[in-house]
């Protein structure tokens, strides 16, 4: 049985210290890499740095199926025609359409907001434009994050 998840349920990321975040690995499983949104069924899925759900690293079986179909989505009134252009128009934002769906992606390989094995600066600010473009997102959907990451 496809759980769904509520945005709430996807950022559970409560009390993770900056130490905890260091793990990668840990990082690119259970964050959103992206979000897909699929405007003509107005819904969205977040998805990892391996294109899967959070939290997942291997598709439960294998498949040649579009990376869409293993995706769960939530519906969402606010994921519209007018959202996407509004996206498509920022020079902030990277984003395409692919298996018509619009992806949005949160960071990449150089913006990456996890640190390296030697935290530095330039990694806490690469995570805390993360944070808020996850947020800024969040506003878009119409949905409150109630819970961020802790870099304490």
């Amino acid at each position: 049985m496809k759980k769904l998840y509520i945005v709430s349920e996807l950022f559970e990321f409560v009390n993770l210290n900056w130490a905890v975040m260091k793990n990668g690995k840990w990082f690119r499983l259970n964050s959103p890499y992206g979000i897909v949104l699929d405007v003509d069924n107005a819904r969205y899925a977040l998805f990892n740095r391996e294109y899967k759900c959070l939290g997942q690293e291997k598709y439960a079986c294998a498949s040649s199926r579009p990376i869409v179909e293993a995706l769960d989505f939530v519906s969402c009134k606010n994921v519209t025609r007018r959202l996407k252009i509004q996206l498509e128009n920022n020079p902030h934002v990277h984003c395409h359409t692919a298996e018509n769906v619009f992806w949005v992606f949160f960071y990449n390989h150089i913006t990456k907001p996890y640190p390296s094995l030697e935290a530095t600066t330039r990694d806490e600010k690469a995570y805390n434009a993360y944070k808020t473009l996850l947020s800024k997102m969040s506003a878009l959907l119409g949905v409150q994050l109630e819970e961020e990451l802790d870099l304490t």
